[in-house]
């Protein structure tokens, strides 16, 4: 079984698969919405400083999240 990370661990430049989302139902809609799914890469591309959002790329999409929400979300190591 592959070693899960949490999203906010993953380093700038890094990828992961998701595994699994937060506890909260309301915010996995959202999630969903843009583009978070379980088996989906995921890439961190930049971190503001201070805790502050997460820059991540899913596919052709770029978004930021907060880091208390990336904290909850699970990510498996992606093949390189």
């Amino acid at each position: 079984m592959p070693l899960l990370h949490k999203l906010s661990q993953l380093p700038e430049g890094e990828s992961g698969i998701i595994k699994n989302l937060t506890s909260s139902d309301f915010v996995n809609e959202r999630l969903k919405a843009l583009g978070f799914e379980k088996k989906t890469i995921i890439k961190v591309l930049r971190r503001a400083k201070y805790n502050g959002p997460i820059h991540l790329q899913i596919g052709s999409t770029e978004l930021m999240i907060r880091e208390n929400t990336a904290n909850e979300i699970y990510l498996e190591p992606a093949k390189s």
